[in-house]
């Protein structure tokens, strides 16, 4: 959950400058479900202005398949490398770069393919 508090606070400073991109249903599944609850997170938003967004109701079908694509991708991805038999610490490593990597990405995109 804290890493995911993380990165929506990273990537809505990044693209936006300010905190209101901070989808706090994402910091809420991870915190529930951890990297399962990727189909969740990209189903559903939660802004900071109390605004719940879902699918067909202010968040379109790309911006739902680039959250399902990059939250199903990093769970595979730490599923592999957890079972790789490498150390750790490597892993740990890899996971946190990659993870921030994925993330700040895929908010570039979903701003992208907003509706205008």
């Amino acid at each position: 959950m804290a890493l995911e508090s993380g990165f929506q606070i990273m990537n809505s400073l990044l693209y936006n400058g300010d905190l209101s991109q901070v989808d706090i249903a994402d910091i809420g599944f991870a915190g529930i479900f951890g990297k399962s609850g990727f189909v969740a997170m990209a189903m559903f938003d939660f802004t900071p202005k109390g605004e719940l967004i879902t699918v067909g109701s202010g968040k379109n079908f790309a911006q739902f398949g680039t959250d399902l694509l990059i939250g199903g991708f990093s769970k595979w991805h730490t599923d592999k490398m957890g079972t790789a038999g490498i150390d750790k610490g490597v892993i740990n490593f890899f996971n946190g770069f990659n993870g921030n990597f994925r993330n700040t990405v895929g908010t570039g995109i979903k701003n992208g393919v907003q509706d205008e």
